[in-house]
């Protein structure tokens, strides 16, 4: 019976283990829509909905894709900022 019990409390410890360590990842492109160009280098900003305060950020390449992994679940405010474009918030 204290087998089985210890048995137990292991598989339910590693079960909350994986359910809380789960990640997601962000991939998109950012684009032009006036001058048809890719901003390259554009500042791709993710920040806690709550507070506003950083989680991750990465840069545009070249052709305007990044990519931002090993995300918590939650909400989030996008933000994307390039020196001659402004800011914009998603």
């Amino acid at each position: 019976m204290r087998k089985k019990l210890i048995f137990l409390v292991l598989i339910l410890l590693c079960t909350v283990h994986f359910a809380n360590s789960q990640t997601s990842s962000l991939k998109g492109s950012v684009t032009d829509s006036v001058e048809k160009k890719y901003p390259e280098n554009a500042v791709i900003a993710l920040l806690r909905q709550t507070d506003s305060v950083l989680v991750k950020f990465t840069r545009a390449d070249k052709d305007g894709a990044f990519s931002i992994a090993d995300l918590q679940q939650g909400n989030y405010i996008l933000m994307i900022t390039h020196p001659y474009m402004g800011i914009f918030l998603i």
